[in-house]
């Protein structure tokens, strides 16, 4: 997946939300702060948490 033509497509056609689906989108913290960083809603967890669940002894 490429993050920037999905963000270019996202404010082309002026979404204010995406919806990462499952996988890889759903789990980068990247690209979530991406989204923030462009006011477009990530529907899903916030870049912290990602992160925090990324690492396994913080997410138990």
């Amino acid at each position: 997946m490429n993050m920037a033509h999905i963000m270019a497509a996202a404010e082309i056609t002026n979404a204010d939300a995406i919806h990462p689906g499952y996988g890889f989108l759903a789990e980068n913290a990247k690209f979530a702060k991406i989204c923030a960083d462009h006011n477009i809603k990530f529907i899903g967890p916030t870049p912290d948490m990602i992160n925090s669940m990324g690492d396994k002894v913080t997410a138990k």
